[in-house]
């Protein structure tokens, strides 16, 4: 009656335990799932901030590029009259001259230096910007995920009976422990959409893969619930 009696107060210390762990372990998913939901309305944020930027730039770019088509054409019609006011004057003071103008060859219009220098400084800030928008957001994630607290499992001595429940409860934790490894690593490895499309893969198509990668992990987590 003893033996019987300490084994069902040990039983009963047992699945306390083992009932703390399993709360413990609901409550890190619930906390996987809050910040895996706050670091897509970041992502989100931050995609949609570095639009805006980008499409400034471009705009710049485009203007600048415009500018630089108008002052080619001035300076060719520039040329042009040049050439045909030579033409035109009196041969006393034109021969040399023309004799010079026919023996160069085609006049060349070289791109605006000032124009040039512009549009290059514009073209580092994008890709400046890409570089700390992507660092930012990988800091960010690393740091969010590092906050999470470490979850201890005791190691218990189990019946028979409860050797299934001990393993399910390994299982989930487990599981998640890997949700946070998939977190960690997509984090270090953010990629910033290329709107130049200098690499593989449209813009649309980068955004479409980085959002599917957010989905499957939620419904990874909404399978552990």
């Amino acid at each position: 009656g003893e033996e019987l009696s300490e084994a069902n107060v040990r039983l009963s210390l047992l699945e306390k335990k083992l009932d703390s762990a399993s709360k413990e372990a609901d409550d890190r998913v619930e906390k996987i799932q809050t910040k895996l939901e706050e670091t897509q309305s970041l992502l989100k944020k931050k995609e949609k901030e570095f639009e805006e930027t980008m499409d400034a730039l471009q705009a710049d770019i485009d203007q600048l590029e415009a500018e630089k088509a108008e002052l080619r054409q001035r300076l060719n019609n520039q040329s042009k009259r040049t050439i045909e006011g030579l033409r035109g004057a009196p041969a006393s003071g034109v021969v040399s001259n023309q004799s010079m103008l026919n023996g160069s060859g085609p006049v060349q219009i070289r791109d605006s230096p000032l124009l040039l220098q512009q549009i290059d400084a514009l073209r580092l800030s994008m890709k400046h910007l890409k570089q700390e928008n992507n660092k930012l957001k990988a800091q960010r994630m690393k740091e969010e995920l590092s906050s999470l607290p470490l979850l201890h499992v005791p190691k218990l001595t189990l019946p028979k009976d409860r050797q299934r429940e001990e393993i399910m409860s390994g299982t989930l934790y487990r599981k998640t422990s890997q949700l946070l490894d998939t977190l960690h690593q997509m984090s270090a490895n953010a990629k910033v959409v290329d709107i130049t499309h200098k690499k593989g893969g449209t813009p649309s198509a980068q955004l479409f893969e980085q959002a599917a990668r957010l989905k499957s992990l939620s419904e990874t987590i909404d399978k552990l619930k």
